[in-house]
């Protein structure tokens, strides 16, 4: 295993980036169990406005909750900066993630748009996020389609 003080390669830093689209594109496709990809099997997630959670399956079990009612999800994720920190890295990232459903049998559209800071190790099994808070800063359209 190379030496986590080392300076990050092109292939860590590729490894890394990787782990944001994993997320976004398992929430949206709804391909629950590639979080394990994504998260340490210790990694807490704060949900902006819910209790964390530990672990893949939790985590998958909240997002779950949220999106599968939904007609369709799209999760964006990008201006992503990385810094060293000692043996492990800081992520940061902005999200944009579109909701729809049918309301009152019309298609409904919300929007929430925030960051994610992540601390991100070296893991025997990769790299993985090992702490995700999820930050709000602003929503868009009718909140009922989280409802």
């Amino acid at each position: 295993m190379p030496d986590p003080h080392a300076a990050l390669t092109d292939t860590d830093r590729a490894e890394i980036l990787a782990l944001t689209s994993r997320y976004a594109h398992a929430l949206d496709r709804h391909t629950w169990g590639k979080l394990e990809l994504v998260f340490a099997p210790d990694a807490t997630m704060e949900f902006a406005g819910l209790p964390p959670e530990t672990g893949p399956a939790a985590i998958a079990a909240t997002c779950a909750r949220a999106l599968e009612p939904l007609d369709a999800s799209q999760h964006l994720v990008g201006s992503v900066l990385l810094e060293t920190a000692g043996d492990s890295v800081t992520v940061s990232s902005y999200f944009h993630a579109q909701h729809v459903r049918t309301v009152d049998g019309r298609a409904a559209l919300f929007t929430v748009a925030g960051t994610y800071d992540d601390l991100v190790e070296r893991r025997p099994e990769g790299w993985r996020i090992s702490f995700r808070r999820q930050s709000v800063s602003w929503q868009a359209g009718d909140p009922r389609i989280l409802a």
